[in-house]
């Protein structure tokens, strides 16, 4: 989600940290995007030090808006005050950590969001 117009990070392609949203897609087995999406960010974060990670909450949801993409978080925000660091910034470089293989888009945009699609490909490799 987000107000203001988004920068498009990467497009084609992503994979970092991700979500807390552990979700069995009806008993079929399927881990959710937004679970993997979460731990890619934790692990985004992780590498820029461990000052950054203390107290790091990923606050992954579904975009209210599909313009955005497929997830999004606002987990940065904290983060960026915490460190005092520009949002967009901070948000431009964990975007540009996160591997691409499971986004088919990673856009970053104002305030500080960082928007992911996802691919459909990606969605069946994430079955148990």
């Amino acid at each position: 989600m987000g107000s203001g117009k988004g920068k498009a990070r990467r497009a084609q392609g992503s994979t970092s940290a991700g979500t807390e949203e552990n979700n069995d897609q009806g008993g079929l087995g399927v881990r959710a995007p937004a679970e993997l999406f979460s731990e890619q960010l934790v692990a985004a974060v992780q590498s820029l030090g461990e000052e950054y990670v203390e107290g790091f909450k990923p606050l992954v949801q579904r975009s209210k808006n599909d313009v955005y993409g497929d997830y999004q978080t606002n987990g940065l925000f904290a983060l960026a005050k915490r460190s005092g660091e520009d949002q967009m910034e901070l948000a431009e470089k964990i975007a540009a950590l996160l591997p691409q293989e499971n986004w088919a888009e990673i856009v970053v945009s104002r305030p500080g969001f960082i928007n992911v699609r996802c691919r459909d490909a990606a969605l069946s490799q994430l079955a148990d």
